[in-house]
Protein backbone atom coordinates (compact mmCIF):
# COMPACT_ATOMS: atom_id res chain seq x y z
CA UNK A 1 0.00 0.00 0.00
CA UNK A 2 2.51 2.18 0.65
CA UNK A 3 4.47 1.66 -2.30
CA UNK A 4 1.04 2.26 -4.24
CA UNK A 5 1.13 5.94 -2.11
CA UNK A 6 4.40 6.88 -2.76
CA UNK A 7 4.17 6.10 -6.86
CA UNK A 8 1.17 8.47 -6.77
CA UNK A 9 2.88 10.95 -4.66
CA UNK A 10 5.33 11.18 -7.13
CA UNK A 11 3.54 11.05 -10.22
CA UNK A 12 1.61 13.97 -9.01
CA UNK A 13 4.55 15.77 -8.09
CA UNK A 14 6.16 15.17 -11.37
CA UNK A 15 6.26 17.58 -14.56
CA UNK A 16 5.53 15.01 -17.11
CA UNK A 17 2.16 13.76 -15.32
CA UNK A 18 1.43 17.21 -15.72
CA UNK A 19 2.32 17.99 -19.32
CA UNK A 20 0.40 14.32 -19.89
CA UNK A 21 -2.57 15.56 -18.62
CA UNK A 22 -2.18 19.02 -20.45
CA UNK A 23 -1.89 16.75 -23.64
CA UNK A 24 -4.71 14.35 -22.97
CA UNK A 25 -7.38 17.50 -22.55
CA UNK A 26 -6.04 19.02 -25.41
CA UNK A 27 -6.14 16.48 -27.49
CA UNK A 28 -9.98 15.06 -26.57
CA UNK A 29 -10.63 18.80 -26.81
CA UNK A 30 -9.30 19.11 -29.62
CA UNK A 31 -10.47 15.45 -31.50
CA UNK A 32 -14.17 16.42 -30.27
CA UNK A 33 -14.19 19.97 -31.69
CA UNK A 34 -12.84 18.34 -35.25
CA UNK A 35 -15.82 15.79 -35.20
CA UNK A 36 -18.34 17.70 -34.57
CA UNK A 37 -20.26 17.41 -37.63
CA UNK A 38 -21.32 13.98 -36.60
CA UNK A 39 -21.79 14.50 -32.80
CA UNK A 40 -25.38 14.67 -33.05
CA UNK A 41 -26.35 10.83 -32.45
CA UNK A 42 -24.86 11.93 -28.75
CA UNK A 43 -28.75 12.02 -27.12
CA UNK A 44 -30.00 13.09 -30.68
CA UNK A 45 -33.64 11.80 -29.23
CA UNK A 46 -33.41 12.52 -25.28
CA UNK A 47 -31.31 15.42 -24.38
CA UNK A 48 -30.20 17.61 -28.16
CA UNK A 49 -28.46 19.91 -25.65
CA UNK A 50 -26.02 17.09 -24.61
CA UNK A 51 -23.01 17.26 -27.44
CA UNK A 52 -22.78 20.91 -26.35
CA UNK A 53 -22.17 20.23 -22.56
CA UNK A 54 -19.86 17.60 -22.98
CA UNK A 55 -17.86 19.77 -25.63
CA UNK A 56 -17.97 22.59 -22.75
CA UNK A 57 -16.87 19.68 -20.21
CA UNK A 58 -14.03 19.17 -22.84
CA UNK A 59 -12.73 22.40 -22.68
CA UNK A 60 -12.96 22.82 -19.32
CA UNK A 61 -10.94 20.20 -18.45
CA UNK A 62 -8.32 21.30 -21.22
CA UNK A 63 -8.15 24.52 -19.60
CA UNK A 64 -7.85 23.27 -16.22
CA UNK A 65 -5.04 20.94 -17.03
CA UNK A 66 -2.92 24.12 -18.45
CA UNK A 67 -4.07 25.93 -15.19
CA UNK A 68 -2.20 23.14 -13.39
CA UNK A 69 0.76 23.31 -15.65
CA UNK A 70 1.84 26.49 -15.35
CA UNK A 71 0.27 27.44 -11.94
CA UNK A 72 0.89 25.52 -8.70
CA UNK A 73 0.16 21.75 -8.34
CA UNK A 74 -2.58 20.38 -6.68
CA UNK A 75 -2.63 17.15 -5.89
CA UNK A 76 -6.06 16.54 -5.88
CA UNK A 77 -7.68 18.67 -8.58
CA UNK A 78 -4.63 16.59 -10.84
CA UNK A 79 -5.82 13.65 -9.90
CA UNK A 80 -9.38 14.41 -10.67
CA UNK A 81 -8.36 16.43 -13.84
CA UNK A 82 -6.15 13.44 -14.86
CA UNK A 83 -9.25 11.10 -14.64
CA UNK A 84 -11.46 13.08 -16.86
CA UNK A 85 -8.98 14.12 -19.37
CA UNK A 86 -8.16 10.48 -20.14
CA UNK A 87 -11.54 9.47 -20.33
CA UNK A 88 -12.50 12.12 -22.25
CA UNK A 89 -9.54 11.09 -24.55
CA UNK A 90 -10.81 7.95 -24.74
CA UNK A 91 -14.41 9.04 -25.73
CA UNK A 92 -12.98 11.39 -28.37
CA UNK A 93 -10.44 9.02 -30.01
CA UNK A 94 -12.58 6.32 -30.10
CA UNK A 95 -15.67 8.29 -31.89
CA UNK A 96 -13.15 9.19 -34.37
CA UNK A 97 -11.73 5.74 -34.98
CA UNK A 98 -15.84 4.84 -34.88
CA UNK A 99 -15.91 7.85 -38.21
CA UNK A 100 -12.45 7.63 -39.91
CA UNK A 101 -13.97 8.03 -43.08
CA UNK A 102 -14.75 11.52 -42.39
CA UNK A 103 -10.59 12.01 -41.80
CA UNK A 104 -10.68 14.83 -44.22
CA UNK A 105 -13.42 17.00 -42.55
CA UNK A 106 -11.04 16.02 -39.34
CA UNK A 107 -7.65 17.11 -40.95
CA UNK A 108 -9.66 20.93 -41.61
CA UNK A 109 -11.16 21.68 -38.81
CA UNK A 110 -8.30 19.99 -37.01
CA UNK A 111 -5.97 22.50 -38.76
CA UNK A 112 -7.88 25.62 -38.15
CA UNK A 113 -7.89 24.78 -34.31
CA UNK A 114 -4.21 23.80 -33.72
CA UNK A 115 -3.13 27.21 -35.22
CA UNK A 116 -6.11 28.83 -32.70
CA UNK A 117 -4.42 26.80 -30.16
CA UNK A 118 -0.53 27.56 -31.00
CA UNK A 119 -1.99 31.18 -31.72
CA UNK A 120 -2.83 31.44 -27.95
CA UNK A 121 -0.09 29.39 -26.85
CA UNK A 122 2.21 32.01 -27.92
CA UNK A 123 0.34 35.10 -26.74
CA UNK A 124 0.29 33.79 -23.47
CA UNK A 125 3.88 32.43 -22.75
CA UNK A 126 5.29 35.62 -24.72
CA UNK A 127 2.35 37.73 -22.06
CA UNK A 128 2.97 35.53 -18.91
CA UNK A 129 5.91 33.39 -18.96
CA UNK A 130 8.32 35.04 -20.83
CA UNK A 131 9.82 36.49 -17.68
CA UNK A 132 13.99 36.36 -18.84
CA UNK A 133 13.23 39.46 -21.05
CA UNK A 134 13.26 42.74 -19.09
CA UNK A 135 13.36 45.78 -21.36
CA UNK A 136 11.24 49.34 -21.47
CA UNK A 137 8.02 48.80 -22.22
CA UNK A 138 7.36 44.98 -21.06
CA UNK A 139 4.13 45.94 -19.72
CA UNK A 140 2.68 47.76 -22.82
CA UNK A 141 3.57 44.74 -24.94
CA UNK A 142 2.15 42.21 -22.84
CA UNK A 143 -1.12 44.36 -23.11
CA UNK A 144 -0.95 45.06 -26.45
CA UNK A 145 -0.46 41.42 -27.12
CA UNK A 146 -3.21 40.57 -24.62
CA UNK A 147 -5.75 42.90 -26.27
CA UNK A 148 -5.02 41.39 -29.75
CA UNK A 149 -6.00 37.84 -27.98
CA UNK A 150 -9.35 39.40 -26.96
CA UNK A 151 -9.92 40.93 -30.11
CA UNK A 152 -9.31 37.73 -32.16
CA UNK A 153 -11.30 35.60 -29.55
CA UNK A 154 -14.10 38.26 -30.67
CA UNK A 155 -13.50 37.64 -34.53
CA UNK A 156 -13.34 34.57 -34.36
CA UNK A 157 -16.67 33.55 -32.23
CA UNK A 158 -20.33 34.80 -34.14
CA UNK A 159 -21.79 36.70 -31.69
CA UNK A 160 -24.95 36.83 -33.27
CA UNK A 161 -25.58 33.16 -31.49
CA UNK A 162 -24.79 34.87 -28.21
CA UNK A 163 -27.59 37.54 -29.11
CA UNK A 164 -31.31 37.71 -27.34
CA UNK A 165 -34.00 37.01 -30.09
CA UNK A 166 -36.57 39.26 -30.84
CA UNK A 167 -38.81 40.87 -33.95
CA UNK A 168 -36.77 43.77 -34.63
CA UNK A 169 -38.22 44.42 -38.18
CA UNK A 170 -42.35 44.24 -38.17
CA UNK A 171 -44.63 41.89 -40.52
CA UNK A 172 -46.01 43.60 -43.95
CA UNK A 173 -48.66 41.20 -45.70
CA UNK A 174 -48.04 41.53 -49.65
CA UNK A 175 -50.27 40.27 -52.28
CA UNK A 176 -48.77 37.87 -54.95
CA UNK A 177 -51.16 36.24 -57.35
CA UNK A 178 -53.91 34.47 -54.51
CA UNK A 179 -51.87 34.63 -51.89
CA UNK A 180 -50.30 36.52 -48.81
CA UNK A 181 -46.24 36.51 -48.59
CA UNK A 182 -45.84 37.80 -44.85
CA UNK A 183 -42.48 39.10 -44.28
CA UNK A 184 -40.79 40.13 -40.82
CA UNK A 185 -37.37 39.94 -39.62
CA UNK A 186 -35.72 38.97 -36.33
CA UNK A 187 -32.80 39.73 -34.75
CA UNK A 188 -30.88 35.98 -34.65
CA UNK A 189 -31.34 33.58 -37.45
CA UNK A 190 -33.39 30.99 -37.04
CA UNK A 191 -37.09 29.50 -38.42
CA UNK A 192 -40.05 31.43 -38.59
CA UNK A 193 -43.75 30.39 -39.39
CA UNK A 194 -47.25 31.97 -39.48
CA UNK A 195 -50.22 30.93 -37.38
CA UNK A 196 -54.01 31.15 -38.51
CA UNK A 197 -56.53 29.53 -36.91
CA UNK A 198 -54.53 26.79 -35.34
CA UNK A 199 -52.49 25.92 -38.67
CA UNK A 200 -48.94 26.84 -39.04
CA UNK A 201 -47.44 27.90 -42.52
CA UNK A 202 -43.56 27.74 -42.80
CA UNK A 203 -40.44 29.38 -44.24
CA UNK A 204 -39.54 26.30 -45.96
CA UNK A 205 -37.04 25.59 -48.98
CA UNK A 206 -37.10 22.30 -51.04
CA UNK A 207 -38.92 20.47 -47.86
CA UNK A 208 -37.40 21.77 -44.81
CA UNK A 209 -37.36 24.79 -42.61
CA UNK A 210 -35.52 27.84 -43.32
CA UNK A 211 -33.06 28.06 -40.15
CA UNK A 212 -29.90 30.49 -41.88
CA UNK A 213 -31.76 33.48 -42.14
CA UNK A 214 -33.04 36.54 -40.21
CA UNK A 215 -35.86 38.05 -42.33
CA UNK A 216 -38.45 35.15 -42.73
CA UNK A 217 -40.69 34.93 -45.78
CA UNK A 218 -44.24 33.11 -45.57
CA UNK A 219 -47.02 32.12 -48.30
CA UNK A 220 -49.97 31.40 -47.11
CA UNK A 221 -53.58 31.48 -49.26
CA UNK A 222 -55.79 34.64 -49.47
CA UNK A 223 -59.09 32.88 -48.40
CA UNK A 224 -56.87 31.61 -44.94
CA UNK A 225 -56.16 34.82 -43.81
CA UNK A 226 -59.37 37.04 -44.87
CA UNK A 227 -61.49 34.81 -42.93
CA UNK A 228 -59.66 34.72 -39.95
CA UNK A 229 -58.74 38.27 -40.15
CA UNK A 230 -55.49 37.53 -37.60
CA UNK A 231 -52.57 35.95 -37.35
CA UNK A 232 -49.39 35.47 -35.37
CA UNK A 233 -45.87 35.28 -36.70
CA UNK A 234 -43.50 33.05 -34.95
CA UNK A 235 -39.71 32.65 -34.45
CA UNK A 236 -37.66 30.11 -32.81
CA UNK A 237 -33.65 30.77 -33.31
CA UNK A 238 -31.29 28.12 -34.09
CA UNK A 239 -28.05 28.74 -32.01
CA UNK A 240 -26.12 25.65 -33.57
CA UNK A 241 -26.45 23.66 -36.94
CA UNK A 242 -24.60 20.55 -37.73
CA UNK A 243 -24.18 17.56 -39.64
CA UNK A 244 -26.29 15.49 -37.32
CA UNK A 245 -26.88 17.80 -34.43
CA UNK A 246 -28.67 21.11 -33.43
CA UNK A 247 -29.70 23.06 -30.84
CA UNK A 248 -32.32 25.89 -31.31
CA UNK A 249 -33.30 28.84 -28.44
CA UNK A 250 -36.78 29.74 -27.44
CA UNK A 251 -39.99 30.86 -29.65
CA UNK A 252 -40.62 34.60 -29.98
CA UNK A 253 -44.32 34.83 -31.00
CA UNK A 254 -46.50 38.08 -31.54
CA UNK A 255 -50.26 38.54 -33.40
CA UNK A 256 -51.61 40.98 -35.90
CA UNK A 257 -55.22 42.14 -36.69
CA UNK A 258 -55.98 41.72 -40.51
CA UNK A 259 -58.29 43.83 -42.54
CA UNK A 260 -58.91 42.54 -46.01
CA UNK A 261 -60.26 44.18 -48.89
CA UNK A 262 -63.75 45.44 -48.20
CA UNK A 263 -65.81 46.23 -51.53
CA UNK A 264 -69.00 47.01 -49.87
CA UNK A 265 -67.88 50.68 -49.85
CA UNK A 266 -66.08 50.72 -53.03
CA UNK A 267 -62.32 50.34 -53.51
CA UNK A 268 -59.69 52.88 -51.56
CA UNK A 269 -56.01 52.54 -52.22
CA UNK A 270 -52.99 54.83 -51.44
CA UNK A 271 -50.05 54.58 -53.84
CA UNK A 272 -46.18 55.76 -52.44
CA UNK A 273 -43.23 55.91 -54.96
CA UNK A 274 -40.11 57.50 -54.78
CA UNK A 275 -39.50 57.83 -51.05
CA UNK A 276 -35.59 57.97 -51.24
CA UNK A 277 -35.30 56.39 -47.49
CA UNK A 278 -37.48 58.46 -45.82
CA UNK A 279 -40.25 56.97 -44.31
CA UNK A 280 -42.19 59.10 -42.14
CA UNK A 281 -44.15 61.82 -44.24
CA UNK A 282 -45.27 58.69 -46.84
CA UNK A 283 -46.34 56.90 -43.98
CA UNK A 284 -48.45 60.18 -42.95
CA UNK A 285 -49.84 60.65 -46.71
CA UNK A 286 -50.58 56.90 -46.47
CA UNK A 287 -52.99 57.15 -44.33
CA UNK A 288 -55.34 59.66 -46.05
CA UNK A 289 -58.15 56.94 -46.26
CA UNK A 290 -57.47 55.51 -42.33
CA UNK A 291 -59.24 52.51 -41.53
CA UNK A 292 -61.14 52.51 -44.84
CA UNK A 293 -58.00 51.88 -46.42
CA UNK A 294 -58.02 48.55 -48.94
CA UNK A 295 -54.74 48.15 -49.90
CA UNK A 296 -51.35 49.85 -49.99
CA UNK A 297 -49.24 50.47 -53.57
CA UNK A 298 -45.61 50.91 -52.75
CA UNK A 299 -44.59 51.74 -56.79
CA UNK A 300 -40.55 51.79 -56.05
CA UNK A 301 -37.44 53.56 -55.67
CA UNK A 302 -38.06 53.51 -51.36
CA UNK A 303 -34.28 53.22 -50.97
CA UNK A 304 -31.11 55.23 -52.94
CA UNK A 305 -29.55 51.93 -52.61
CA UNK A 306 -29.34 48.22 -51.32
CA UNK A 307 -25.71 48.29 -49.84
CA UNK A 308 -26.56 46.80 -46.51
CA UNK A 309 -29.31 44.92 -44.94
CA UNK A 310 -30.36 47.99 -43.16
CA UNK A 311 -31.29 49.27 -46.69
CA UNK A 312 -33.33 45.84 -46.63
CA UNK A 313 -35.35 46.93 -43.30
CA UNK A 314 -36.13 50.07 -44.47
CA UNK A 315 -38.30 49.53 -47.00
CA UNK A 316 -39.83 46.61 -44.80
CA UNK A 317 -40.31 49.40 -42.13
CA UNK A 318 -42.13 51.52 -44.73
CA UNK A 319 -44.11 48.51 -45.79
CA UNK A 320 -45.41 47.95 -42.05
CA UNK A 321 -45.60 51.43 -40.72
CA UNK A 322 -47.77 52.57 -44.21
CA UNK A 323 -49.82 49.36 -43.59
CA UNK A 324 -49.14 48.18 -39.70
CA UNK A 325 -49.13 44.65 -41.22
CA UNK A 326 -53.38 44.84 -41.08
CA UNK A 327 -53.98 45.60 -45.05
CA UNK A 328 -52.39 43.89 -48.22
CA UNK A 329 -49.62 46.02 -50.03
CA UNK A 330 -48.80 45.29 -53.72
CA UNK A 331 -45.00 45.95 -54.44
CA UNK A 332 -43.11 46.74 -57.34
CA UNK A 333 -39.64 47.03 -57.88
CA UNK A 334 -37.87 50.66 -58.41
CA UNK A 335 -34.41 51.29 -60.28
CA UNK A 336 -32.64 52.40 -56.90
CA UNK A 337 -33.88 48.58 -55.76
CA UNK A 338 -31.73 46.82 -58.43
CA UNK A 339 -28.00 49.20 -57.38
CA UNK A 340 -25.49 47.66 -54.80
CA UNK A 341 -24.84 43.61 -54.05
CA UNK A 342 -27.94 43.52 -51.34
CA UNK A 343 -30.45 44.15 -54.43
CA UNK A 344 -30.07 40.21 -55.18
CA UNK A 345 -31.67 39.19 -51.93
CA UNK A 346 -34.53 41.70 -51.98
CA UNK A 347 -36.87 39.24 -53.13
CA UNK A 348 -37.12 38.10 -49.52
CA UNK A 349 -37.83 41.43 -48.33
CA UNK A 350 -40.80 42.07 -50.14
CA UNK A 351 -43.57 40.42 -52.73
CA UNK A 352 -42.15 38.61 -55.45
CA UNK A 353 -42.62 35.44 -57.67
CA UNK A 354 -39.65 33.12 -58.61
CA UNK A 355 -37.61 35.82 -57.01
CA UNK A 356 -38.35 38.20 -60.02
CA UNK A 357 -40.72 41.47 -59.60
CA UNK A 358 -43.44 40.63 -62.40
CA UNK A 359 -46.31 38.69 -60.98
CA UNK A 360 -49.90 38.94 -60.96
CA UNK A 361 -52.22 39.74 -57.64
CA UNK A 362 -55.93 39.62 -57.20
CA UNK A 363 -57.53 41.23 -54.21
CA UNK A 364 -61.14 40.52 -54.15
CA UNK A 365 -62.55 42.49 -57.06
CA UNK A 366 -59.46 44.01 -58.44
CA UNK A 367 -57.50 42.13 -60.32
CA UNK A 368 -53.71 43.53 -61.18
CA UNK A 369 -50.50 42.99 -62.81
CA UNK A 370 -46.77 43.72 -61.84
CA UNK A 371 -43.92 44.88 -64.07
CA UNK A 372 -40.81 45.77 -63.64
CA UNK A 373 -38.28 47.33 -66.37
CA UNK A 374 -35.54 47.03 -64.65
CA UNK A 375 -32.50 50.24 -64.82
CA UNK A 376 -33.67 53.64 -66.20
CA UNK A 377 -30.58 53.12 -69.49
CA UNK A 378 -29.95 50.89 -71.71
CA UNK A 379 -27.74 47.79 -70.90
CA UNK A 380 -24.49 48.83 -72.06
CA UNK A 381 -24.69 51.71 -69.62
CA UNK A 382 -21.06 51.97 -67.89
CA UNK A 383 -22.76 52.27 -64.35
CA UNK A 384 -23.83 48.51 -64.56
CA UNK A 385 -20.37 47.31 -64.98
CA UNK A 386 -21.08 44.32 -67.48
CA UNK A 387 -23.54 42.75 -65.69
CA UNK A 388 -27.06 44.01 -67.22
CA UNK A 389 -29.60 42.11 -68.70
CA UNK A 390 -32.88 43.87 -68.32
CA UNK A 391 -33.41 43.88 -72.28
CA UNK A 392 -34.04 39.97 -71.57
CA UNK A 393 -35.84 40.73 -68.64
CA UNK A 394 -38.26 42.86 -70.38
CA UNK A 395 -38.99 40.52 -73.29
CA UNK A 396 -39.64 37.83 -70.71
CA UNK A 397 -42.11 40.04 -69.72
CA UNK A 398 -44.14 40.21 -72.98
CA UNK A 399 -44.14 36.75 -72.98
CA UNK A 400 -45.71 36.74 -69.26
CA UNK A 401 -48.19 39.31 -70.71
CA UNK A 402 -49.16 36.82 -73.71
CA UNK A 403 -49.70 33.74 -70.89
CA UNK A 404 -51.58 36.02 -69.08
CA UNK A 405 -53.90 36.86 -71.95
CA UNK A 406 -53.99 33.16 -73.28
CA UNK A 407 -55.25 31.98 -69.53
CA UNK A 408 -57.33 35.47 -69.25
CA UNK A 409 -60.43 33.73 -68.31
CA UNK A 410 -58.71 32.89 -65.09
CA UNK A 411 -56.85 36.09 -64.61
CA UNK A 412 -58.70 39.46 -65.40
CA UNK A 413 -61.70 38.17 -66.70
CA UNK A 414 -62.55 35.66 -64.43
CA UNK A 415 -65.45 35.52 -62.30
CA UNK A 416 -65.82 38.46 -59.55
CA UNK A 417 -63.30 41.25 -61.28
CA UNK A 418 -64.02 44.62 -61.88
CA UNK A 419 -61.26 46.64 -61.74
CA UNK A 420 -58.33 45.62 -63.56
CA UNK A 421 -54.80 48.18 -62.54
CA UNK A 422 -50.91 47.65 -63.51
CA UNK A 423 -48.19 48.99 -61.29
CA UNK A 424 -44.60 49.68 -62.65
CA UNK A 425 -42.48 51.93 -61.05
CA UNK A 426 -41.23 53.20 -64.62
CA UNK A 427 -44.14 54.94 -66.62
CA UNK A 428 -45.31 52.55 -69.26
CA UNK A 429 -46.88 55.28 -71.94
CA UNK A 430 -44.20 57.32 -72.45
CA UNK A 431 -40.37 57.41 -71.91
CA UNK A 432 -38.01 60.45 -72.06
CA UNK A 433 -37.29 61.66 -75.91
CA UNK A 434 -33.42 61.57 -74.84
CA UNK A 435 -33.70 58.00 -73.46
CA UNK A 436 -35.54 55.82 -76.38
CA UNK A 437 -33.65 52.41 -75.96
CA UNK A 438 -36.67 50.95 -74.30
CA UNK A 439 -39.64 52.09 -76.82
CA UNK A 440 -40.13 48.81 -78.65
CA UNK A 441 -40.44 47.35 -75.75
CA UNK A 442 -42.75 49.26 -74.56
CA UNK A 443 -44.78 49.36 -77.20
CA UNK A 444 -44.68 45.02 -77.37
CA UNK A 445 -46.08 45.76 -73.67
CA UNK A 446 -48.48 48.34 -74.13
CA UNK A 447 -50.16 46.23 -77.34
CA UNK A 448 -50.53 43.63 -74.18
CA UNK A 449 -51.78 45.88 -71.85
CA UNK A 450 -53.95 47.48 -74.00
CA UNK A 451 -55.66 44.00 -75.18
CA UNK A 452 -56.18 43.16 -71.06
CA UNK A 453 -57.75 47.08 -70.71
CA UNK A 454 -56.20 48.26 -67.94
CA UNK A 455 -58.22 50.59 -65.74
CA UNK A 456 -55.34 52.54 -64.88
CA UNK A 457 -51.32 52.26 -64.48
CA UNK A 458 -49.48 53.64 -61.28
CA UNK A 459 -46.11 54.46 -61.69
CA UNK A 460 -43.15 56.71 -60.15
CA UNK A 461 -40.27 56.96 -60.93
CA UNK A 462 -40.06 61.16 -61.79
CA UNK A 463 -40.71 62.30 -58.65
CA UNK A 464 -43.92 64.06 -60.01
CA UNK A 465 -47.64 63.66 -59.80
CA UNK A 466 -49.88 64.12 -63.20
CA UNK A 467 -52.00 61.64 -65.07
CA UNK A 468 -51.10 61.00 -68.61
CA UNK A 469 -54.27 60.27 -70.70
CA UNK A 470 -54.85 57.59 -72.80
CA UNK A 471 -54.82 57.16 -76.68
CA UNK A 472 -51.34 58.81 -77.69
CA UNK A 473 -50.50 56.95 -80.24
CA UNK A 474 -46.89 55.07 -80.04
CA UNK A 475 -44.23 57.78 -81.73
CA UNK A 476 -45.95 60.80 -81.05
CA UNK A 477 -43.64 63.67 -79.30
CA UNK A 478 -45.28 64.81 -76.11
CA UNK A 479 -43.92 68.51 -74.68
CA UNK A 480 -44.80 69.75 -71.01
CA UNK A 481 -46.90 72.47 -70.65
CA UNK A 482 -45.59 75.73 -69.26
CA UNK A 483 -48.34 75.88 -67.02
CA UNK A 484 -46.90 72.49 -65.54
CA UNK A 485 -43.44 73.33 -65.67
CA UNK A 486 -42.89 76.62 -65.31
CA UNK A 487 -40.53 76.45 -68.45
CA UNK A 488 -41.75 76.81 -72.01
CA UNK A 489 -40.63 74.13 -74.63
CA UNK A 490 -41.59 74.17 -78.16
CA UNK A 491 -38.37 73.07 -79.73
CA UNK A 492 -37.39 69.64 -78.43
CA UNK A 493 -40.26 67.10 -77.63
CA UNK A 494 -39.79 66.24 -73.60
CA UNK A 495 -41.15 63.06 -74.12
CA UNK A 496 -42.25 59.61 -76.74
CA UNK A 497 -45.97 57.89 -76.30
CA UNK A 498 -45.59 54.35 -76.65
CA UNK A 499 -49.53 53.20 -77.49
CA UNK A 500 -51.16 52.76 -74.10
CA UNK A 501 -54.98 53.09 -74.10
CA UNK A 502 -54.96 53.69 -70.43
CA UNK A 503 -54.09 56.43 -68.24
CA UNK A 504 -50.92 56.26 -66.56
CA UNK A 505 -50.89 57.86 -62.88
CA UNK A 506 -47.34 59.38 -62.16
CA UNK A 507 -47.57 58.83 -58.39
CA UNK A 508 -44.97 60.66 -55.56
CA UNK A 509 -42.88 62.90 -54.94
CA UNK A 510 -41.26 64.28 -52.05
CA UNK A 511 -42.92 68.10 -52.14
CA UNK A 512 -46.44 69.75 -51.95
CA UNK A 513 -46.58 70.90 -55.54
CA UNK A 514 -46.98 69.19 -58.75
CA UNK A 515 -43.94 69.37 -60.40
CA UNK A 516 -42.32 73.12 -60.08
CA UNK A 517 -39.51 73.55 -57.04
CA UNK A 518 -37.04 71.09 -55.48
CA UNK A 519 -37.97 68.55 -53.40
CA UNK A 520 -37.18 68.29 -49.55
CA UNK A 521 -33.85 67.46 -49.09
CA UNK A 522 -34.98 66.05 -45.82
CA UNK A 523 -38.15 64.19 -46.78
CA UNK A 524 -39.82 66.36 -44.63
CA UNK A 525 -42.75 66.45 -47.56
CA UNK A 526 -44.73 64.30 -49.35
CA UNK A 527 -47.79 63.75 -52.21
CA UNK A 528 -48.74 60.55 -52.69
CA UNK A 529 -51.83 59.06 -54.62
CA UNK A 530 -55.23 57.88 -53.18
CA UNK A 531 -56.90 55.85 -55.76
CA UNK A 532 -60.85 55.66 -55.26
CA UNK A 533 -63.38 52.98 -57.44
CA UNK A 534 -66.70 53.82 -56.58
CA UNK A 535 -70.20 52.59 -58.44
CA UNK A 536 -70.52 55.60 -60.26
CA UNK A 537 -66.41 56.08 -61.46
CA UNK A 538 -63.01 55.83 -60.70
CA UNK A 539 -61.23 58.52 -59.40
CA UNK A 540 -57.62 59.90 -58.08
CA UNK A 541 -56.68 62.37 -55.75
CA UNK A 542 -53.05 63.58 -55.16
CA UNK A 543 -52.69 64.70 -51.19
CA UNK A 544 -49.98 65.76 -49.20
CA UNK A 545 -49.17 64.33 -45.98
CA UNK A 546 -51.55 66.82 -43.93
CA UNK A 547 -54.18 65.10 -46.38
CA UNK A 548 -54.69 68.50 -48.34
CA UNK A 549 -55.74 68.08 -52.23
CA UNK A 550 -53.50 69.27 -54.66
CA UNK A 551 -55.05 71.13 -57.75
CA UNK A 552 -54.18 69.23 -60.78
CA UNK A 553 -53.82 69.94 -64.14
CA UNK A 554 -52.58 67.54 -67.46
CA UNK A 555 -48.83 68.19 -68.13
CA UNK A 556 -49.41 67.72 -71.92
CA UNK A 557 -52.83 68.86 -72.74
CA UNK A 558 -54.67 72.18 -71.92
CA UNK A 559 -57.09 70.80 -69.34
CA UNK A 560 -57.01 71.28 -65.84
CA UNK A 561 -58.46 67.95 -63.67
CA UNK A 562 -59.30 69.72 -60.18
CA UNK A 563 -58.68 68.25 -56.95
CA UNK A 564 -60.74 64.82 -58.38
CA UNK A 565 -59.45 63.36 -61.34
CA UNK A 566 -61.37 60.36 -63.09
CA UNK A 567 -59.79 57.65 -64.52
Amino acid sequence: MKKLTDVYHKATESKITLIINAVLGLSALLIYLSAHTVLGFIGYATFTAMPYILGVLFAAGAVVALVLLFYKNQKVVLTVSFIWNALAFCFSAGYFIGFVSHYKTFLLEGAKILAVYAFIAAITYLAFFHGDANYRGKKIVAGILCAVLVLGGLLFTDLDTLRINYIDGEPAVFAVEDDYQIVWTTAVKGSGWVEIDGVSYYDEYAGQKRTSERVHKVTVPQSALDESKRYSINSKAMLSEQGFSGLSGYTVKKSYSFRPVDVTDGIQAYVIADTHDFINSAVKAASYYGDKTDFIVMAGDHVNYLNDSSSQNRILELAHRASNGSVPIVFARGNHELKCEYSESLHRYVGSQNEKFYYTFRLKNVWGVVLDMGEDHEDEWKEFYNTALYEDYRKDQIAFLDKIIADKADEYEADGVEYKIGVCHVPTSFISYKRTYMFESLVAINERLNEIGLDAMLSGHLHEVFLTEPGYEAGRPLFYRAEYTGESNDDTPDCLATGAHYPNLICGRRAHTLSSGKESAIGYEYTGTAIEFLSDGKYARFTTKNKQILYSISPFENKEYGKIMEL
